[in-house]
């Protein structure tokens, strides 16, 4: 009765495993449990196997294609450019089209048997070595003595493939450079590089050199649209620029961020989850601020920049982006569009709006600043404290004047403190104690740098002594007695124009008289003028002279000639073109009567100018920008 029951047990206990092993074996239950298939990311997966799918390297894949037609095939190639533009894999793709069975062919067709070898990268035809890892005068040795040994298919080709040659030494070069010269017939070599300027000219002298492009962010973004597409993943054009600038010209770059970024947020991503999953600052921080700079708020500055930290971005990256910030700025302010910008329409669009208000200048000076903190910022203790000060420079910073400009407003400033005193009414009689000292007048409404202007004029007119040749200026009515007084002391005025044609003799009689009217009625007009001297007089045009040094002052004669014209028309009774030239080392000497009276008059002269320039930057608060 025992032994019945355990082998009844046994039965039992057999059949529950043997039940239990054939519900293992269930395809279902097999697929559950095994290792997943391993995953393919998408810089390998969507490699190009052809030449026209290689992204904006035309140049080289036609040309490439003609040889492969015409037969043309050299010996030697050299493939230089940045990382990922498709060196490595448009030389693989160039080695199927000399060995499909097809081939030779400029478009391979990636079925025979030579082509899936190729792909798979377990052709003995193809050889890629790592010159990085095989630098050495062994390793080239070794492969001097393995070219001569032909190819395994008839009329193939055996190629080499040598990336990034340049980190090969001297030794292994020199020995590279006879079989790189004379190869067997059925060998080509083509050579790989980032650093084209550390290949030897001796090597670069022995191969077709291709240039690849870096790849414009543009292209970048398209392609990986296509390749979001083929996979199934919804993404915004947005976030698709993000990812293509973040790759910087190179494609592979482009589509391992962009794996990176459908591991973090799924098929569906966002832009927000592009700039959390690449750790990129919101591109609204930068308008920001350049929004602050315009307010002159400085407080919204330092506001952005504790955001900027409280989120833990990095501030160094920060500055590099403002920094293409400000120059996407100034290229839509120089061009006067979006060409020059490798952003999605809508970005444009912002950068067209958002570069108006800012002159070229004024950011050409905040480019200047910003790149001398990201020169510098990687070496300061404290880079935070650093962009704050930057920043607030930024703030700061005064509008840039051109020196055209400037003389246009003093020029109106004259104008207006003419107008000004012209229409003030004409001034009381005097009481009988004429040595008591009158109210004071009130001043015409004109704006501040106007009357600081004005008060500055007269205090430099009275404090400088007229010389003899230089008359005094007419009186204005508005001055009243002083104006009488004025023109009591003043010289005697020069004899009239006798008929006939004007010579250069009269206007150099005459020439004191212009000067004077000029300066009383245009103060930097006559400024100017003090530097030039009459030439010639010939078919009704007056020529005249102006030292180099004086060049801005002839510059602004030609741009006022017609006032100065009619000045001189009323002076000399006939009305005269003016022709300013320059006179350099050849120009005739005049005599001095003292050997260092020219450089006295030199050294004066740019006193003179040396005090004009503090004047107006006192007026203006200005600063001086370049010397």
């Amino acid at each position: 009765m025992h032994g019945l029951f355990f082998f009844f047990l046994f039965f039992s206990s057999s059949a529950v495993s043997a039940s239990s092993a054939v519900k293992f074996a269930s395809p279902s239950q097999v697929d559950s449990r095994s290792p997943p298939m391993s995953y393919v990311v998408m810089a390998r997966k969507w490699r190009p196997l052809a030449f026209d799918e290689v992204v904006a390297q035309s140049h080289v894949t036609v040309t490439l294609q003609n040889a492969v037609r015409a037969g043309r095939i050299a010996h030697a190639y050299l493939f230089s450019g940045p990382r990922g533009s498709g060196k490595t894999t448009t030389a693989r793709i160039l080695a199927k089209a000399l060995n499909c069975d097809q081939g030779p062919t400029p478009a391979p067709c990636n079925r025979c048997r030579a082509c899936e070898s190729i792909n798979r990268g377990t052709s003995l035809d193809v050889l890629e070595i790592d010159a990085a890892s095989n630098r050495g005068i062994d390793e080239i040795r070794s492969l001097r003595e393995k070219v001569i040994i032909g190819v395994s298919k008839q009329s193939g080709h055996k190629v080499y493939i040598i990336d990034e040659v340049h980190m090969l030494t001297q030794e292994a070069f020199n020995a590279l450079l006879k079989t790189l010269e004379e190869p067997p017939a059925h060998v080509i070599f083509i050579l790989a590089t980032t650093e084209r300027h550390r290949v030897p000219a001796t090597i670069l002298s022995r191969c077709q050199h291709f240039p690849f492009r870096r790849i414009p962010s543009e292209d970048i973004a398209r392609q990986l649209s296509r390749i979001a597409q083929q996979e199934g993943i919804e993404i915004p054009e947005e976030a698709l620029f993000l990812i293509a600038r973040r790759a910087d010209g190179a494609m592979r770059d482009a589509q391992s961020l962009l794996d990176q970024v459908v591991a973090f947020a799924g098929t569906s991503v966002t832009t927000e989850a592009v700039r959390e999953a690449l750790g990129v600052l919101d591109q609204d921080l930068f308008f920001r601020t350049t929004d602050a700079v315009l307010a002159k708020d400085r407080a919204a500055g330092l506001n952005l920049i504790e955001e900027l930290i409280g989120q833990g971005g990095d501030v160094g990256e920060f500055v590099r982006g403002l920094l293409e910030h400000l120059r996407n700025l100034l290229v839509c302010r120089i061009q006067g569009g979006d060409s020059g910008l490798d952003l999605s329409e809508a970005d444009r669009l912002r950068y067209r709006t958002h570069a108006e208000p800012f002159p070229e200048q004024d950011l050409q000076r905040m480019i200047q600043i910003v790149s001398d903190l990201d020169r510098d910022i990687g070496d300061v203790i404290q880079p935070r404290l650093h962009l704050e000060i930057a920043v607030l420079k930024l703030i700061a910073m005064e509008p840039a004047v051109s020196i055209d400009d400037l003389l246009d407003r003093l020029d109106r400033l004259e104008e207006r403190l003419k107008g000004g005193l012209a229409a003030a009414p004409p001034p009381a009689p005097r009481p009988a104690q004429e040595n008591a000292p009158a109210p004071p007048r009130p001043s015409p409404a004109l704006p501040e740098p106007s009357n600081r202007l004005h008060a500055q004029a007269d205090e430099s007119l009275a404090n400088r002594s007229p010389s003899p040749a230089e008359p005094s200026a007419k009186p204005s009515p508005a001055r009243g007695e002083e104006g009488a007084s004025a023109k009591a002391s003043a010289p005697s005025p020069a004899p009239p124009v006798p008929p006939g044609p004007i010579s250069l003799e009269i206007v150099r009689l005459k020439w004191d008289e212009i000067v004077g009217r000029v300066k009383a009625e245009s103060i930097s007009l006559g400024a100017h003028l003090d530097h030039g001297t009459p030439r010639a007089v010939a078919d009704e045009t007056l020529r005249v002279g102006f030292p180099a040094r004086a060049a801005f002052s002839a510059s602004h004669i030609r741009r006022k000639k017609r006032e100065f014209e009619d000045i001189a028309a009323r002076v000399l009774g006939t009305r005269l073109r003016v022709e300013c030239t320059l006179e350099g080392s050849d120009a005739e000497p005049q005599p001095s009567q003292n050997p260092g009276e020219e450089q006295e008059a030199e050294q004066e002269t740019k006193t003179e100018v040396a005090s004009s320039v503090q004047t107006v930057l006192q007026i203006f608060d200005g600063e001086i920008l370049k010397r």
